[in-house]
């Protein structure tokens, strides 16, 4: 029993082994360590070490150390205050939970080279709980050796069960190799951690957006209402690859951020049906779950295009590779509706004209709309498809081209031509893209302003 106690120099436990019937090892809370408290060089215990508020003046080391359980965790240091680094690495081993609560850290918290194994008692426990802990330097759960050294190329941390990192802060995140591309970090690999709240100034490890999506989807959830998902994990990482000057990996898991809330549900409120007390609520409730359900289908249709179109705001560029798209389409089918003779002057005078010489001609093409289309005047708008279809689809700005041309919808006697119909509505749909296109740009690409000033 230690509860309480003060010791000026360095506590010592190397090599040594304690087993006891009871759940507690080494109790000691609220110890004052002026110096260093080491379990090292093969240390084992069998019992739960207890550092309840424990304030240690350097640092705190458990390397090559094992520690067994009796109850569901192996150290206990809630509360504890290390003015040095933490260090539970090079073959530190726990089978059962490493708790942290609360901790203040003033230096590194490395975990090289060791393994977590969560309590196998309990389905959803946790391996490390670091929640409301404070790390001034790094959270080291990686490192890359030197080769020189004839050791491994890396030291990688190993952890079967949950990481709980809740509200914890932490310098600087180290938990893998710069050079991983699209893949998960081994530490990260068992998932349901817990990162609600986690937040960090730095991070060193892949900054692929494939990966990091992948680590933020390994956070636990009850898939029970609003705890889906957390928005605040997206955002952290968001904030620091920006800072970091990585804003095309901030970009992407921006716009997964935004798809995932769109899986959990939370893009509009959906439309709820109250089941009414008689025939008069019968019929407001109808109205109302109309309403709703109306303003949902909208809610959820602009953030489809948002997705589509501009990456929500992200890659505003998306929507101008679109335009493109249906621009040359949209030319393409005007050409052969122009070849059939079914794109005519819209100009009164020129098609009086030249029905007139239709009648008097003697050489007709039996298509009145081609000779409408040969017999305009040198100096009248020549018809030009790309700049056609780029004058429908362009709200505000005029090319000249619309104003002078028309799909032909009806002949002289007043029937539908079926084909001009189509070009008809083809016209119609490009008027309606563009301006959507065009709205959608003009506001998602001032957020995005806004977002990067």
């Amino acid at each position: 029993m230690l509860h309480d106690a003060r010791i000026e120099g360095s506590l010592i436990c190397t090599g040594g082994e304690i087993v006891t019937t009871d759940k507690i090892a080494i109790a000691a809370d609220r110890l004052v360590v002026n110096g260093t408290v080491s379990f090292t060089n093969g240390f084992k215990s069998c019992g739960e070490i207890r550092l309840y508020g424990a304030n240690i003046g350097s640092n705190l080391q458990c390397v090559g150390a094992t520690f067994n359980t009796i109850t569901d965790a192996t150290i206990c240091a809630d509360g504890i205050s290390v003015k040095g680094d933490v260090f539970l690495r090079d073959d530190f081993t726990s089978n059962g939970e490493v708790r942290f609560l609360g901790a203040s850290i003033g230096g590194d918290l490395d975990c090289c080279n060791a393994t977590f194994n969560k309590d196998p008692k309990t389905p959803e426990g946790r391996a490390i709980n670091l929640r409301n802990a404070s790390v001034a330097g790094n959270l080291r759960l990686y490192r890359k050796n030197d080769p020189s050294n004839n050791a491994a190329t890396e030291s990688i941390c190993t952890f079967n069960g949950a990481i709980d990192l809740s509200s914890a802060h932490v310098g600087t995140l180290i938990d893998s190799n710069k050079n991983l591309v699209n893949e998960l970090p081994h530490c990260w690999i068992y998932g349901k951690h817990y990162l609600d709240g986690f937040t960090y100034n730095r991070i060193e490890g892949t900054i692929s957006a494939s990966g990091r999506i992948k680590w933020l989807k390994t956070q636990y959830w009850s898939g029970i209402g609003s705890n889906c998902f957390y928005p605040q994990p997206w955002e952290q990482i968001i904030n620091v690859l920006y800072a970091s000057g990585y804003p095309n990996e901030a970009a992407d898991i921006a716009i997964e951020r935004q798809r995932e809330l769109a899986r959990c549900g939370k893009i509009g409120v959906r439309p709820k049906w109250e089941k009414p007390a008689n025939i008069c609520d019968f019929r407001k409730e109808i109205c109302s779950w109309l309403r709703q359900a109306i303003v949902y289908i909208l809610q959820v249709s602009f953030h489809c295009l948002s997705d589509k179109l501009t990456g929500f705001g992200y890659k505003p560029l998306n929507a101008f590779f679109w335009a493109l798209r249906i621009v040359c389409i949209c030319a393409v089918i005007y050409i052969f509706g122009n070849l059939d003779g079914y794109m005519v002057p819209t100009n009164m005078v020129v098609v009086q004209n030249c029905n007139k010489e239709y009648i008097l001609s003697s050489k007709e093409t039996h298509n009145i709309n081609k000779n409408q289309q040969l017999c305009v005047p040198a100096e009248y708008t020549k018809f030009q498809p790309f700049w056609y279809s780029l004058d429908v689809f362009l709200p505000i700005v005029n090319l000249g081209q619309r104003d002078y041309w028309s799909p032909q919808v009806s002949d002289n006697r007043g029937k539908t031509i079926p084909f001009g119909m189509v070009l008809r509505w083809i016209v119609w749909m490009e008027i309606l893209s563009g301006w959507v296109i065009t709205l959608f740009i003009t506001a998602f690409l001032g957020n995005v302003v806004r977002k990067t000033k």
